[in-house]
């Protein structure tokens, strides 16, 4: 039972004027009839409004409750939307990196006017020039035209450059392993021009790697470049 305490002044004042309303005689029995029916009805709107209040009370603890309720769930959303949205960027970084990775793929290798300059600059300064050989498929006209750069950067820079042309025995056995070489005889003991070369080209951001040749009987003076598919 909520608020015995009232309840019971209620019933406590009720009886009082139930038994003291016909005993109440004189010049001020209707003034206190009146007093007393007063008090017994405030205190019982007082009651109602205190049950008034336990029911908004009720209803502001369930609302807030439900309130919670529906945070909670939103969290919960807020959370799995975070992660989908995590994943999706996950995603579409991956596929940005793939696109780059097909789109560099796509572009045909060239020895921009910059570093052609530095380039030119670079293999000037070699202590020994001599000839250098560039292979390219000619199946291949991506392979061909940067063969033909590296080509007019050497010749540029003092070298005697020879390049096969046309369907020769030289040129088909330029169909070789993919990206560009410095093709030696011995790995651990390239031509001094070789490694020269090498490092000019890796000094303006073109790498040449150095392969073994297929072929034993490679002169030991032998500079070649193989330039294959991309």
């Amino acid at each position: 039972v909520k608020h015995p305490g009232l309840i019971g002044v209620l019933v406590g004042v009720g009886g009082e004027v139930y038994f003291d309303w016909k005993e109440e005689k004189g010049k001020n029995a209707r003034w206190k009839r009146f007093f007393m029916a007063l008090l017994l009805v405030s205190l019982a709107y007082e009651l109602y409004e205190a049950s008034q209040n336990d029911k908004e009370a009720a209803t502001a603890i369930k609302m807030a409750g439900q309130a919670n309720e529906r945070a909670a769930a939103f969290d919960a959303d807020r959370v799995v939307v975070e992660k989908e949205a995590e994943e999706i960027r996950s995603t579409n970084f991956v596929l940005q990196a793939k696109v780059l990775e097909l789109e560099s793929r796509l572009q045909p290798r060239a020895i921009t006017s910059g570093q052609a300059s530095n380039l030119v600059a670079y293999l000037s300064k070699a202590p020994e020039k001599g000839e250098v050989s560039i292979f390219a498929s000619i199946l291949d006209p991506e392979a061909m035209n940067f063969a033909a750069q590296i080509d007019h950067a050497l010749r540029r820079a003092g070298f005697e450059v020879h390049r096969p042309a046309g369907f020769t025995d030289d040129a088909m056995l330029s169909i070789g392993p993919p990206g560009a070489h410095m093709v030696v005889r011995g790995i651990y003991e390239p031509h001094p021009r070789t490694a020269f070369i090498q490092r000019c080209f890796s000094s303006v951001g073109i790498e040449l790697p150095a392969i073994e040749s297929w072929d034993t009987n490679l002169d030991s003076n032998a500079v070649e470049i193989d330039v294959g598919q991309k």
